[in-house]
């Protein structure tokens, strides 16, 4: 189950250094080197920061995590500009917005040469799509950015799904309303029958 992968969070390291100070603390007030005994404590408490941030650390390593996008200010400039409803979205709609394109920008692979805008753009068109359906396994997800055209291509497991437009102005999204716009209809059918 661990693939011998315990041997990188050096426990035999750790536990006997744990075991060891921790013994030592009333066997020191016992001898009466109080001082000595908090020391001790003291150490317990930093060894224990230590380590614990290097397992989190190897922890990560080891399942390949890597740390969700996140939006700055321009991004998010840039969202409103395509998305004009968006500053009149509730603040917990906005938010899951972000936080799904941010999860999104993690997860989805990228060829071809794109500006940051060209990914946002097309970004934003597949979780509009997929809005109310729930979370979507995106790491199999290329998007194949074509220099010469303004069209992406989505494929999924090296299977063609879709061509993406990377070129349009601006889309129109109510999340509380059902997918009126035609892009976004005709994603959301081809992304449904998967």
């Amino acid at each position: 189950m661990t693939n011998g992968s315990l041997n990188k969070f050096h426990f035999n390291f750790w536990l006997p250094f744990f075991a060891i100070l921790l013994l030592l603390i009333p066997v020191l007030i016992w001898q009466e080197f109080i001082f000595i005994a908090k020391l001790s404590g003291i150490a317990i408490l930093i060894g224990l920061l230590v380590a614990l941030k290097q397992w989190f650390a190897v922890a990560r390593q080891i399942n390949q995590r890597t740390e969700r996008y996140v939006l700055n200010t321009n991004e998010r400039f840039l969202i409103e500009s395509i998305l004009p409803s968006f500053k009149t979205w509730s603040k917990t709609d906005q938010k899951i917005l972000l936080d799904q394109l941010g999860i999104a920008m993690t997860e989805l692979k990228f060829s071809g040469d794109s500006s940051l805008e060209d990914k946002i753009k097309v970004i934003l068109q597949l979780v509009l799509a997929t809005w109310g359906d729930g979370y979507l396994y995106k790491q199999d997800w290329l998007l194949a950015f074509e220099a010469d055209t303004n069209k992406t291509v989505l494929y999924i497991n090296d299977v063609y799904i879709t061509e993406l437009n990377v070129s349009l102005a601006s889309l129109h999204f109510s999340p509380s309303a059902t997918i009126t716009d035609s892009v976004l209809l005709e994603l959301n059918k081809k992304i449904k029958n998967l």
